[in-house]
């Protein structure tokens, strides 16, 4: 079993890689003999969870390490409750609906439906990004019990993803506040130049927050848009979700009030 979480510990470092990485690259990260992880990186590749490019000798995921990566989505009862709303988000407002979870010190967008008004930017299926710059990873830091939040707060490294990034921890605490009283975030800019967004927490039956939804619009558009509207098709959206999962009501919205 120590070799399998060994390996898997090598096979992990590629979630945070933006590169390719180099043998010498792993090594660094894991702390192991190098011709140990070259032996892991070779049966990993020969099982296709890594590829290796044969001119650079550096390797990257493979195609099997996604395909099991997809599971989760066809398999996923909350995925598939909430592909047919996310839809519903996209064609009724042109704009592209994510939907995210928490993961350690990032928020990871597990599924998304592109709206005419697609802008290419940092959001995509898979992305992983700093929690203190998107709405989503804002929504799911604000309803963290609140030792917990306290805790994840203390380990962050707020630093700026654009001008318009919050890097200090009091306003930050100060937005998170205010979401969870209005049940929606809403980001302009911070995660990357150009990108507007909003987002709102989905509630399960112990009144927990697992998922974040949320719509990405162009920065461009934020203006012209009917902001109130968009909250409520995604306070709707996320209520039909909730109850799914559980929820006994979702209190934002034309459905619910606020919650004190």
């Amino acid at each position: 079993m120590k070799s399998l979480e060994t390996a898997l510990n090598v096979l992990k470092v590629f979630i945070e890689a933006d590169n390719d990485l180099s043998v010498n690259e792993v090594v660094e990260l894991v702390d192991l003999k190098k011709s140990h992880v070259s032996k892991i990186l070779s049966t990993l590749r020969n099982a296709g969870m890594v590829e290796q490019n044969p001119a650079t000798r550096r390797y990257s995921v493979g195609v099997e390490a996604f395909e099991l990566g997809t599971r989760y989505i066809v398999r996923s009862q909350q995925a598939r409750d909430a592909l047919p709303l996310m839809r519903q988000l996209a064609n009724a407002n042109g704009h592209s609906a994510t939907l995210s979870v928490l993961r350690s010190t990032h928020v990871l967008h597990i599924m998304a439906v592109e709206g005419p008004h697609y802008i290419d930017g940092r959001w995509r299926v898979g992305s992983r990004l700093p929690i203190h710059g998107t709405s989503a990873g804002k929504v799911l830091l604000a309803w963290l019990p609140e030792a917990q939040r306290q805790e994840l707060l203390d380990t962050l490294d707020l630093r700026p993803l654009t001008e318009k990034t919050i890097t200090r921890r009091d306003r930050l605490e100060a937005v998170l506040a205010d979401i969870r009283k209005s049940g929606c975030s809403v980001t302009r800019g911070e995660s990357a130049p150009g990108l507007a967004a909003l987002a709102v927490p989905v509630f399960d039956a112990k009144n927990e927050v697992p998922l974040a939804l949320g719509v990405v619009l162009p920065e461009a558009l934020f203006e012209t848009e009917d902001l109130d509207q968009l909250r409520e098709q995604l306070f709707e959206a996320s209520r039909t979700l909730s109850l799914k999962l559980g929820a006994q009501d979702f209190p934002f919205g034309a459905g619910g009030a606020p919650s004190k």
